[in-house]
């Protein structure tokens, strides 16, 4: 359990930081502080691009990690993406401090990368799951994710508050010892799951391959074009909340991580509590065209 607990710890730690940058960016972006000096009429341009670029990270992570994996073995993998997680933490908070917009872009670019760990997490969970026990350590994962925005807003609410400190860079420096502090147990408490293969071909065909089969497949092609969709509103939803919440209702940072925070636990007691409720007595095809509608009507009353 020790390797399942590191393991979840990790996902904690990946999804951790977009709860703790979320609430922090109107601040760094606001036309009052603009920690980065840059022209006004950029300000909210270069905030949608902070926003966009841990995404873009992911995306590009994780199209290779997978095979760079078997190529190295998983508990190298993530052991190298917490590694470049704590430096990236750490050249985000001197970014902040010397005004560096550059570089906090690039930072920012780096935690996104890292985070394609993710996927090595629940790959390892199918190696170790006991039999039966698959969708249990999956499920683990998925409130692991919610909890790591949890602890991303919670991290960034306890140092914002009532003045706790003046130094906006705080929830960075707690972000990296974090990060830190799980590659030391991943690297004594994590053993490898899986042997390491030499590649067929090479890793860029294989890529370009693997996602050319999944477009062959209808059922497959329909599958990420709707999961793509809902997580493109959920982008939208997400990231335009803390400069709303910030700009027409004068939410402070604390204010906002407060809000990430109340959703956060709000989506771990759902995949805890409800969704295997859904689970026992509707089947997926019945549940997610009304969960669907139900997400939609949310964040058109939002």
């Amino acid at each position: 359990m020790t390797t399942v607990f590191t393991l979840l710890l990790t996902v904690i730690i990946d999804i951790m930081g977009i709860g703790l940058v979320f609430p922090v960016l109107p601040e760094l972006f606001s036309t009052s502080t603009n920690h980065f000096l840059v022209s006004h009429n950029s300000l909210y341009q270069f905030f949608c691009i902070t926003m966009m670029i841990v995404p873009f990270g992911w995306t590009v992570s994780g199209l290779f990690i997978g095979c760079l994996s078997d190529l190295y073995g998983r508990k190298k993998l993530i052991l190298y993406s917490l590694i470049m997680s704590t430096l990236s933490y750490i050249v985000s908070a001197f970014a902040i401090t010397h005004h560096l917009l550059g570089l906090f872009l690039f930072s920012r670019l780096m935690v996104g990368i890292s985070g394609g760990c993710f996927c090595l997490v629940q790959t390892v969970m199918c190696d170790i799951a006991p039999e039966g026990r698959l969708s249990q350590y999956l499920a683990w994962v998925n409130c692991a994710s919610a909890l790591g925005f949890v602890s991303g807003a919670l991290v960034t609410t306890l140092s914002t508050w009532k003045n706790i400190t003046v130094d906006v860079t705080l929830p960075f420096w707690i972000g990296a010892i974090m990060s830190a502090l799980n590659a030391c147990m991943v690297l004594f408490f994590v053993k490898e799951s899986s042997k390491q293969t030499q590649p067929t071909e090479n890793i860029g065909l294989g890529v370009i391959r693997s996602i050319y089969s999944l477009y062959q497949s209808d059922s497959t092609r329909n599958l990420l074009i709707s999961f793509f969709l809902i997580e493109v509103a959920w982008g939208v939803y997400l990231q335009a909340s803390p400069m709303i919440l910030s700009q027409y209702y004068h939410y402070s940072t604390n204010h906002i991580a407060l809000f990430y925070l109340g959703y956060g636990l709000c989506a771990a007691a759902t995949i805890m509590f409800i969704q295997p409720i859904f689970e026992n007595h509707f089947s997926y095809e019945f549940a997610n065209p009304w969960l669907s509608w139900l997400v939609k009507a949310s964040i058109f009353f939002t």
